[in-house]
């Protein structure tokens, strides 16, 4: 649940009865201070922690979604992006051009997501927050402390939140949760730590392209340079 805290009014001026000495009069007891120079904003950190889940999610929305122009691109380009982390992985540490790319893409697809007419309704079809989930949530030894639903339920809400959106969480699971928001594993490619192998790509590839092996004899090849399978990747 987000707060949204209103900035409080500045107080009103107080004007006294009586008559006060003009500025010009007053003598001043020391040369008044240089005006204070605004500091410098801090550097933005050249890396950034992104959360993969979120990703999924959104790509699984945009594909329930009608056609519209930009929606194979996008696509594409998040299979591109999940292609080589582990699934066992949530969330990512990212630099240099992946970082560029990711600031200067996902907002824009997130963005035409939520334009579409049907966003709403397959927004609320993917929300796992229902009666149903409640009421076993509610019950008493229904669910251990790392039973899927809860994390199910915690990824959705943080990628809603990553989306401009809010879901509620049972109140009683909430503390539950946010300990297994706190267990993520994080990958870092640039250390070879959470990267898919050979056998989980390929597998992808031939998930969302069926025929893939009839087209190409050597599957590796798509998958060590799928730049070329997948044009308009960036």
């Amino acid at each position: 649940m987000q707060c949204h805290n209103s900035t409080p009014y500045p107080p009103p001026d107080v004007h006294p009865a009586w008559a006060s000495t003009p500025a010009s009069q007053i003598t001043p007891l020391h040369s008044p201070a240089p005006p204070l120079q605004s500091a410098s904003p801090p550097p933005s950190p050249d890396f950034l922690i992104v959360c993969l889940f979120a990703l999924r999610l959104a790509r699984k929305l945009i594909q329930s979604l009608d056609s519209y122009p930009e929606r194979l691109d996008d696509i594409r380009w998040l299979d591109h992006f999940l292609d080589p982390y582990d699934s066992s992985y949530d969330l990512a540490k990212i630099a240099g051009s992946t970082k560029m790319g990711y600031t200067e893409m996902y907002p824009e697809i997130v963005a035409r997501m939520r334009r579409q007419q049907r966003y709403p309704f397959w927004f609320m079809a993917m929300n796992p927050v229902t009666p149903n989930h409640r009421e076993a949530l509610n019950r008493q030894g229904e669910m251990t402390a790392g039973g899927s639903e809860r994390v199910e339920i915690i990824n959705f809400a943080d990628a809603a939140r990553e989306w401009g959106s809010t879901v509620l969480v049972p109140q009683s699971e909430a503390r539950r949760m946010l300990e297994l928001a706190d267990q993520r594993r994080v990958a870092d490619l640039g250390k070879g730590r959470g990267m898919a192998d050979r056998g989980e790509r390929r597998s992808r590839v031939e998930e969302r392209h069926p025929n893939v092996r009839d087209n190409f004899p050597s599957i590796g090849n798509v998958i060590d340079d799928d730049d070329d399978y997948f044009p308009g990747r960036h």
